[in-house]
């Protein structure tokens, strides 16, 4: 396990991210990298796929219930591809109009699974792309949920779009941890009484669901706590450790890697 050479007076970020959480998890050079050094990780064509999925879906659900078909949100798509320039922004990382024509396929599968996986007309969304902020187990956080509704009871439903690959069912209970993160938060602000969590999987039209309890909360906030005095301690010594697996033939920051040094 290698570490970066001691620095002098490193100040952790003043805010957590769940994503920043699961970053310092994976390795804690790259959350140096990336959360301390603000070396911003350039885009690939699955984060601007899933990007542009999102755009389009918060979109849709904007328009009243009954206008929420797949003819007007295949309209919105391409208008949204058209305003901001989308071609502009996948073009360094595909091949040509081929791989332009390939990637609009791909967006529109995952958008076309949706009415798989629930009826928009029935779905009615009190928050999208909505900034959540406030503290857990004293650790200041903040993020955007992609979609929350709150029944007439002040429950409320944590929903958040994927593009990725689909986990194996016994591994699903691990992408849960961001939405439990955002639920500790909409209870902090007082928003209403988190009750469910919803992870949409869109390639494949699967959806996973888990319920919100207070062991999910306490144990969210144990891990929250407990991450945040390991950045604190790694800011202090200056040693970020590093950890090799095979995530890093993915990682944009391997050239830079002690590990990977020999």
């Amino acid at each position: 396990m290698a570490v970066t050479p001691a620095d002098s007076a490193i100040s952790p970020p003043d805010y957590l991210s769940p994503s920043s959480i699961g970053t310092f998890q994976q390795c804690a050079l790259k959350f140096k990298f990336s959360r301390i050094d603000g070396i911003k990780e350039p885009p690939t064509r699955a984060t601007l796929l899933g990007n542009f999925v999102h755009d389009v879906l918060e979109e849709m659900y904007k328009l009243p219930a009954v206008d929420r078909t797949k003819d007007s949100t295949r309209s919105i798509a391409t208008e949204v591809f058209t305003k901001k320039d989308w071609t502009a922004q996948v073009m360094p990382y595909i091949s040509g109009d081929q791989g332009i024509l390939q990637f609009k396929k791909d967006a529109w599968l995952c958008i076309d699974n949706l009415w798989v996986i629930e009826d928009p007309v029935v779905t009615q969304p009190t928050g999208m792309e909505a900034r959540v902020e406030g503290e857990i187990a004293g650790v200041k956080l903040k993020g955007f949920i992609d979609r929350y509704s709150k029944s007439a009871d002040g429950t409320i439903t944590i929903s958040d779009y994927k593009t990725g690959k689909t986990p194996s069912p016994r591994f699903a209970d691990q992408k849960f941890f961001q939405l439990q993160v955002y639920a500790g938060l909409v209870a902090h602000m007082g928003l209403g009484n988190p009750e469910r969590l919803e992870l949409l999987f869109l390639e494949t039209a699967t959806k996973f669901t888990k319920d919100v309890t207070a062991d999910v909360l306490e144990q969210t906030a144990v891990t929250v706590r407990t991450v945040r005095d390991s950045i604190e301690s790694a800011c202090a010594k200056g040693e970020f450790a590093t950890t090799k697996s095979n995530l890093c033939d993915w990682c944009f920051f391997k050239p830079q890697c002690p590990a990977w040094a020999d």
